[in-house]
């Protein structure tokens, strides 16, 4: 009884053991690293859920050439039905689009504000979109479109 060991099985298994001899204790190690190492094998991520982004239009993530406030611009008096799937498909047509979002209510997060954002990769799509898209009837709303501005400083809060 006094060479009780205990081991803590804390990757595996959800309770401590309690062992009797220091053979069954190396024993159960040794079963618990190799439990340990097929469950790291059979736990890598599946890509099947991905299969169905097959054939899509990759986007690649780089530094920008322009500032955001040249390439950003603002879409208001949107229906409220507006979502940001639909932002983002309606403006594509005017160059390649690396965000487009619907600014959602804050006390209602499934209805929206009636505006949004859409940022573009390059600002003279940012431009042609604007030109394109200010004061024109989309989903029975005409819409008002700008390139968008950065917020004026806030005053700190004492």
């Amino acid at each position: 009884a006094k060479d009780i060991a205990m081991l803590a099985l804390r990757r595996s298994l959800p309770r401590t053991i309690t062992l009797a001899r220091p053979a069954a204790t190396q024993a159960a190690a040794r079963s618990v690293s190799v439990l340990a190492r097929s469950f790291e094998r059979t736990a890598q991520p599946s890509l099947a859920p991905l299969a169905k982004f097959a054939g899509q239009q990759t986007r690649f993530f780089c530094a920008p050439s322009a500032p955001e406030d040249d390439r950003k611009i603002f879409v208001g008096n949107l229906a409220w039905r507006v979502s940001s799937e639909d932002l983002h498909s309606h403006f594509q047509q005017w160059g390649q689009i690396e965000d487009a979002r619907v600014i959602m209510d804050r006390e209602n997060p499934f209805r929206s504000r009636g505006f949004g954002f859409v940022t573009y990769a390059r600002p003279e799509d940012a431009v042609t979109a604007v030109e394109k898209n200010h004061d024109k009837e989309w989903q029975g709303r005409n819409v008002r479109c700008n390139l968008a501005s950065s917020p004026p400083p806030r005053d700190p809060v004492y």
